[in-house]
């Protein structure tokens, strides 16, 4: 039994839709026919307007320039250390194109100084809740996340 390929559709290509003189001449050939009339010439100016637009069409297709494409970038370095959230850093890196004329990327993408104070505070309530939970004082971390606190309002 033959098995039953099927063939990758390609997306669909819209024509262009004609000129108005030729939609007015098939318009007038549909009419002459409709009333029994001969429509020779109609059809010989048809064809003429026809070759016009595909002469034209043809040399502005030449003409045309192709539209360059995006810039990628090489790559994406991204860095950091173990331990210490908020450190992190991001770094394009590319070609000439792309670099300022100190020799360094275009592009730095490097984290607010905020996300490493949050993180801290996230972690000094970790280490309270641990605390409390094993019963140990907590003053010291209740200061440390008081001051933590205090640094993000500024």
């Amino acid at each position: 039994m033959p098995s039953r390929r099927r063939k990758k559709l390609r997306p669909a290509r819209r024509s262009a839709q004609a000129p108005n003189e030729i939609e007015d001449l098939l318009k007038k050939i549909r009419e002459a026919e409709a009333q029994g009339l001969a429509a020779d010439d109609l059809r010989e100016q048809l064809w003429k307007a026809v070759n016009t637009f595909r002469r034209n069409a043809a040399a502005s297709k030449n003409s045309r320039v192709p539209m360059p494409l995006p810039y990628q970038p090489k790559s994406i370095v991204i860095t950091a250390k173990r331990g210490q959230p908020g450190v992190e850093r991001a770094q394009v890196v590319s070609g000439t194109a792309t670099t300022k004329p100190n020799g360094k990327p275009s592009i730095v993408v490097t984290p607010v100084d905020q996300r490493a104070k949050q993180a801290q505070v996230a972690d000094l309530m970790h280490q309270i809740r641990i605390a409390e939970a094993q019963g140990q004082p907590t003053d010291t971390l209740r200061q440390q996340l008081s001051e933590a606190v205090d640094s993000l309002k500024q």
